[in-house]
């Protein structure tokens, strides 16, 4: 049994003789027997292991309980409910509304409530508030120690080491914005943040129970890595050297910027042990560790820890977005931020009509030289900086919320485009590319069936294009789309197809009439002649699937000559024309025509 539980024990016994005693006298004495509940729960409570601030706050309410009950003047128990109110502001300020400490104090001011109305509606004695006090001491020792509890028992039936995340052990963000605010005092340091980049994987494909395993280890390995480590500070108070600072994001403070490199040769060791395979439950799971370093320069003055964490979260983002294992700070991280938002909010008030533009790219037959079909290409006339591609700015239309909305857009004018193609007697389709998840809804296939019954228009000559990526993660979901695209007769190109294993095993599965191969794949494989054969072998399953191969980002002759090599169905490149304006589209269209009636090359 725990030492915990026997001083609970000898407590409630001892209070159980007093009041015994008491009754038997007949002078049985409130204060006397509150304060003697309070003093015992206060005791138990000094004994966890809590962080500076949350044993700073039992302490003042402690002492201003006895000082109530030694005074017996009503207004001072107004400052222990100002000490338990405070902690709990603590915790809610960092997101903890369901911690240990937290839970008491609702606990706390929950049973001052009752007894407040005790005290007015059945004359009970005031002395009776410090129950709420006695409630919260014995509340956070109770709850850490079912805490510490369900934990080892975790532990023991699935073998893993003892746990080390409690949010009222283990330091966290408040704790660590101290730490930085007084190291950066003292010396020149180096704030590191880290991520384990995969759980959300892993939590969707096997549920949170193996997450929440794997991430017990995963921190027991960290913890392993830097207990040691004489160049890190954190907290004084208690031995660790390393905050959590949510599930999966932690930091620690290099206190020593002249060791430069340290924290790389720290984060490298991090990275190699947390990529290491973890079996939980028989399946092997695997994790990657993205990290940031942001320099704090020695400084009287206080610095702006939050504002240096946020740097720190640029840089993590941009470890991810760039598959590194680590990047650091610098100042142009918070400028293209500053541009993005600038985006963001000039997106969210734009006039479409006014602001936005469409260009066309055309898709080559090979065999023919004829337009297979035109891409319709997103531009943006930003007040400041000009006609934008759609790669500046596509980003900060699924950030503002405006996918839905500018795809609308996008699919009424390439109707409308097919329209007059239509009337012009242009046998051409025009094809709109879908750029994110969000958009593969059934009301985005409803409206489109709306748009071609409205405009009269035969379903072929509009065609969906779905990034493969996208495409990937939708699984399922997906392919139920492509399925609804199919009955109602629009064709569908999957864009930047790779060689991703998993996309092309699922590639028979999917109901698609056109493959665009990735430039980048395209370029790179022109120059490899090992790998040739499998491009060809991407190619041969496709043509076996009734699904024409487009080549992406053919800029040359040589480029269009490798791809006739590969028998590609069609080519889309900068040799055959740059994205133009729709205002000329009828014209091109027609004298690209007119050059194959004479017998002429168009490009």
């Amino acid at each position: 049994m725990s030492l915990l539980k026997w001083f609970t024990i000898t407590a409630l016994g001892l209070c159980s003789l007093g009041l015994s005693a008491s009754e038997q006298l007949n002078v049985f004495n409130p204060t006397s027997f509150v304060a003697g509940m309070l003093l015992i729960s206060w005791l138990l409570c000094t004994q966890l292991n809590q962080g500076v601030i949350t044993r700073v706050l039992n302490i003042a309410a402690g002492v201003t309980s006895l000082a109530f009950l030694s005074f017996h003047k009503i207004e001072l128990i107004a400052l222990p409910i100002f000490a338990i109110i405070a902690e709990l502001i603590f915790q809610l300020k960092d997101n903890r509304r369901y911690s240990q400490s937290a839970v008491a104090g609702y606990i706390a001011l929950g049973c001052m409530l009752l007894v407040a109305i005790g005290v007015v509606g059945f004359s009970l004695s005031i002395d009776y508030l410090a129950l709420g006090p006695i409630a919260f001491f014995l509340s956070q020792c109770l709850l850490i120690d079912l805490s510490i509890k369900q934990d080892v028992t975790t532990s023991t039936d699935t073998h893993l080491p003892e746990p080390v995340i409690q949010h009222d052990v283990v330091p966290d963000r408040a704790i660590l914005k101290q730490c930085l605010m007084a190291q950066s005092r003292l010396t020149s340091c180096q704030l590191v943040l880290f991520k384990f980049d995969g759980f959300s994987d892993i939590n969707h494909k096997l549920g949170h129970e193996f997450g929440d395993l794997l991430l017990v280890q995963l921190v027991a390995r960290i913890k392993a890595v830097l207990s040691d480590e004489a160049l890190l500070v954190l907290s004084q108070t208690q031995d660790f050297r390393f905050a959590r600072l949510n599930s999966v994001e932690f930091a620690f403070i290099v206190k020593d910027l002249s060791q430069q490199y340290r924290y790389q040769q720290l984060i490298n060791e991090l990275a190699r042990i947390s990529s290491q395979p973890v079996i939980i439950k028989g399946c092997t799971l695997n994790t990657e560790l993205k990290a940031a370093m942001v320099p704090i320069a020695q400084t009287q003055e206080p610095i702006d820890a939050e504002q240096t964490l946020k740097h720190a979260y640029l840089a993590l983002e941009m470890a991810v977005k760039q598959q590194a294992t680590f990047v650091d700070y610098h100042a142009e991280l918070s400028d293209a931020r500053e541009a993005q938002l600038e985006k963001i909010m000039r997106l969210s008030n734009a006039d479409f009509n006014q602001e936005f533009e469409l260009y066309f790219h055309p898709v080559i037959d090979l065999k023919t030289n004829k337009v297979l079909f035109i891409e319709l290409l997103l531009r943006w006339q930003h007040p400041e900086k000009g006609l934008l591609d759609a790669a500046a700015f596509v980003n900060e239309i699924r950030m503002a919320g405006l996918s839905y909305e500018v795809t609308r857009w996008v699919l009424e004018k390439a109707a409308e485009i097919s329209l007059m193609l239509k009337v012009e007697n242009i046998q051409v389709p025009v094809s709109v590319n879908l750029f994110g998840p969000e958009l593969f809804q059934d009301e985005m296939v409803e409206y489109l069936a709306e748009l071609i019954a409205v405009h009269h228009l035969n379903p072929k000559y509009l065609i969906i294009e779905c990034p493969a990526g996208v495409l990937l993660d939708l699984e399922d979901k997906g392919a139920a789309i492509l399925k609804r695209l199919k009955n109602v007769g629009t064709p569908v190109c999957l864009d930047d197809l790779g060689v991703s294993p998993l996309l092309l095993t699922q590639l028979p599965k999917l109901t698609l009439h056109y493959v665009k191969l990735d430039d980048v794949l395209i370029a790179e494989f022109s120059q490899n002649t090992n790998s040739r054969n499998l491009l060809r072998g991407i190619i041969s399953m496709c043509n076996n699937l009734d699904t024409k191969v487009i080549a992406e980002g053919v800029a040359s002759n040589v480029l269009l000559e490798f791809v006739e090599t590969l028998e590609c169905d069609g080519a889309q490149g900068y040799l055959f024309a740059r994205p133009l304006s729709v205002v000329g589209i009828t014209a091109w269209l027609n004298q690209w025509q007119h050059k194959l009636d004479a017998e002429q090359l168009p490009y």
